[in-house]
């Protein structure tokens, strides 16, 4: 295996992980108030995502991602 293969499956295994803990964060806020609790969208660009990967990892559209962020932001 070559250094790009590695750092590839690296990488796949890193955005699994990141689903499966937004996962859980979603299902642990859903009886918190909403107004009060920073979305995951917000948190993923704010960590340096672009709307496309954080859709990706939200199963949502982009345009609902980036109209969250630009909600959050305002």
């Amino acid at each position: 295996m070559d250094e790009q293969e590695t750092l590839k499956n690296i990488d796949k295994s890193l955005s699994a992980i990141l689903m499966v803990l937004v996962e859980m964060r979603e299902k642990n806020l859903e009886d918190m108030d909403k107004e009060k609790v920073r979305k995951t969208e917000i948190l993923l660009a704010n960590a340096g995502f672009k709307g496309p990967e954080i859709a990706k990892i939200i199963n949502k559209s982009l345009p609902a991602v980036q109209k969250s962020i630009q909600r959050g932001r305002k």
